[in-house]
């Protein structure tokens, strides 16, 4: 509704400056003989010709922008695919640690057993 009311409000100030400048003026361009037109007329279509050159710039800024967006995407599924190989290294390496761990632990009960088990005489067999 916002976009109407305004939509109306130029049209209106577009009929009043249209009203305002009616007097014909001489439009000489390059390839075309001088014409009698009215300056509303020329006012409009100047302002047309700028509008459209906006526009077109608009367009060009837009594509480097879209260029750019599918560029940082691709660069975004490079990471995502590092992260995933990254958390699954992690994982083996996580696994490799606990078992490390356990062989540590069980080496660790091995040797204290050995050193609290009670001392047994040598009976070797040299006697000397």
């Amino acid at each position: 509704m916002f976009w109407v009311i305004v939509l109306l409000a130029f049209t209106i100030l577009g009929a009043f400056f249209a009203w305002q400048n009616s007097s014909l003026v001489d439009v000489n361009l390059i390839f075309i003989p001088p014409q009698q037109v009215p300056l509303a007329l020329v006012m409009l279509g100047s302002a047309a010709f700028g509008a459209l050159f906006i526009i077109l710039l608009w367009m060009v800024k837009q594509i480097k922008v879209s260029m750019k967006l599918w560029e940082y995407q691709g660069k975004i599924r490079q990471l995502e695919a590092q992260v995933k190989k990254t958390q699954a290294e992690k994982e083996k390496l996580e696994s490799e640690l606990q078992v490390l761990r356990e062989k540590k632990d069980q080496l660790e009960n091995e040797l204290n057993q050995r050193l609290s088990a009670p001392d047994t005489p040598n009976t070797g067999g040299s006697a000397g």
